[in-house]
């Protein structure tokens, strides 16, 4: 992690989890560009610090490399990124357990901010924003928890918590650090299990209610992963 990240009480962080190079769903270059697009509605509607999380399986080329590296910090993920693809437990595990993983870690980097943000890369922010609903101390603040479209016996849980974008207060990223760690045992237990897991259902399984804090908009609009399906929350 190069320069003084960690180390801004005055600002915001966003951590955008990233995977750029994959077998699934668009081009390399054609997410990229998304990814750049999210890195832009943080900076005109924000000024936070950004952290790239980047967890392709393989190093993501230097024609893309050489754009981010004076607008963000940038932490690659990809020998992690490689060895929970290779167990070969699918796209959705890889994904989830991938994400969970790299969380779970910067969770325990000081983070000395006002405020924490995790984006999914390629989603971005949209008007309906408001940087004063994440105003919350000592909560994550989410869109509205969502009933879960599987049952109980399948995934595990009865609702789930969306996370494209979702903020947190600092003080309390221990205990998310180890909601995370959860999330990853849980994750892998219901593949091999063949049954059905993700993070917003894990996020909602292990964290404690009183942590949470929801709003109607959360401000952000994407592409769902592999498919074209535009969504906005």
């Amino acid at each position: 992690m190069q320069g003084n990240f960690g180390q801004a009480p005055d600002r915001d962080l966003f951590i955008v989890t990233s995977a750029i190079r994959t077998p699934w769903g668009r081009g390399d270059d054609e997410r990229f560009e998304e990814t750049l697009y999210t890195i832009k509605t943080i900076k005109d509607k924000t000024g936070a610090d950004i952290l790239l999380c980047e967890s392709s399986a393989e190093p993501i080329e230097y024609k893309h490399f050489k754009h981010l590296d004076e607008i963000v910090y940038y932490h690659p993920f990809h020998n992690e990124g490689k060895e929970i693809k290779d167990l070969g437990l699918g796209m959705t595990y890889a994904k989830s357990a991938t994400e969970s993983m790299m969380m779970a870690e910067v969770l325990r980097y000081p983070l000395n901010y006002k405020r924490v943000f995790k984006i999914s890369g390629r989603y971005y922010l949209n008007d309906h924003f408001n940087r004063e609903d994440h105003d919350q101390e000592g909560k994550l603040v989410c869109r509205e928890v969502m009933n879960s479209g599987y049952g109980e016996e399948q995934i595990g849980t009865t609702r789930m918590i969306m996370t494209r974008l979702y903020s947190f207060d600092p003080q309390i990223k221990d205990e998310l650090a180890k909601v995370f760690d959860k999330i990853r045992g849980y994750l892998y237990h219901q593949a091999v299990s063949c049954k059905v897991g993700d993070i917003e259902h894990g996020l909602y399984k292990f964290l404690p209610p009183e942590y949470i804090h929801e709003v109607m908009r959360i401000g952000v609009t994407g592409k769902i992963g592999h498919i074209n399906s535009v969504v906005e929350d």
